[in-house]
């Protein structure tokens, strides 16, 4: 499920053109509260990973640039899609949105003039008897991506000093990393309980955790581990993204009650037949993975981020999987890095 806002810019309204890390700071203040706690400090496990369960595109719109290529401006406003599997990092999203009413990123302040909530669903296309049966079922879907995917590895020089290879669409290594991402993903949801991860949130804030300086008191927002600084740990999987849990989201019809907010139905993700390998289309006796094929030419994109470099690609891609990973992959974004604008899609119909 996802949010997808309608920003109009106020005053100027130029933007760095590396500016990822002021959408994903206003993508935590606008969570707040308890979910924006457990989301930016904690995160959830899943299979020994941390991640964060939640991904967002860059800016898209009809832009203009200086001559220098060094800022970005959206003059007839733009679009930007938050996306996530779990209910209640949308809702807290979606809530935060609508009590803003104008939103900052960075210094710049922008109007948000409609709000969508929206659920792609991997299945749109399939009709009848095409339609498959069960949720182990292998599919293809094609998708296109609204922020670049990346996949890498942190490897060790002779002398012991750390560097950082970076992979594309069609490298077999690039296939590997994105589907053992996604799939220690969807490990982490089948464990989630929403009433503990409010418990801890809780105990944290009255300094009951005890444990590895959590009843500091730190709070929401501390930066001893900012978001997203976690992941380097020598085998190209982020420990940035995870999964949380479930929000009310307006019922009947699921309309969102601020100026001309449209919304559509909530959704549920089944975490059926996640493992395995090989297995042909239709075939549910060997599962599959994550297999993906790039439709034309990646582009490569190398994007600053808080003093670093990160790599990533953007393009069309067919993904064939059974169908509860491959919707997982859409809602929570592929490869790594996502909770920083990275591996955002956007669903494009059958493969």
């Amino acid at each position: 499920m996802r949010v997808r806002m309608f920003l109009r810019f106020l005053e100027d309204g130029w933007l760095p053109i590396h500016y990822n890390y002021w959408l994903q700071s206003l993508a935590y203040s606008l969570m707040n509260g308890e979910v924006g706690m457990r989301v930016h400090d904690f995160g959830f496990e899943g299979e020994g990973r941390v991640f964060r369960h939640f991904t967002f595109s860059r800016l898209l719109g009809r832009y203009e640039l200086t001559p220098d290529h060094s800022k970005i401006r959206f003059a007839q406003g733009c679009q930007w899609v938050i996306s996530s599997p779990v209910d209640e990092i949308l809702g807290a999203l979606a809530t935060g949105i609508l009590r803003a009413g104008r939103i900052n990123v960075g210094p710049v302040v922008a109007e948000v003039e409609e709000v969508r909530v929206e659920k792609p669903n991997v299945m749109q296309g399939w009709q009848g008897n095409d339609e498959p049966q069960d949720s182990e079922t292998a599919i293809r879907i094609r998708v296109r991506t609204l922020s670049p995917i990346v996949a890498y590895s942190t490897l060790l020089r002779g002398d012991g000093s750390k560097y950082t290879v970076y992979f594309q669409p069609g490298e077999a290594e690039f296939q590997r990393l994105v589907s053992d991402n996604l799939e220690r993903k969807a490990a982490g949801l089948e464990e989630l309980n929403p009433s503990v991860w409010h418990k801890e949130v809780r105990d944290v804030r009255h300094g009951r955790m005890g444990e590895k300086g959590q009843g500091e008191k730190e709070g929401y927002g501390r930066q001893a581990e900012d978001a997203g600084e976690k992941e380097k740990r020598g085998d190209g999987v982020d420990r940035e993204e995870g999964r949380g849990g479930r929000v009310n989201l307006p019922k009947g019809g699921n309309t969102l009650e601020r100026g001309n907010v449209q919304g559509r139905e909530r959704k549920d993700v089944s975490e059926e037949g996640l493992a395995g390998k090989g297995g042909k289309k239709g075939n549910t006796s060997n599962a599959v993975g994550l297999r993906l094929r790039a439709l034309g030419q990646p582009r490569l994109h190398i994007i600053e981020y808080k003093g670093g470099i990160i790599k990533g690609y953007s393009g069309s891609l067919e993904l064939y999987g059974v169908r509860s990973l491959l919707q997982l992959a859409v809602d929570a974004g592929l490869g790594s890095k996502n909770a920083q604008g990275f591996g955002c899609l956007e669903l494009m119909g059958r493969g």
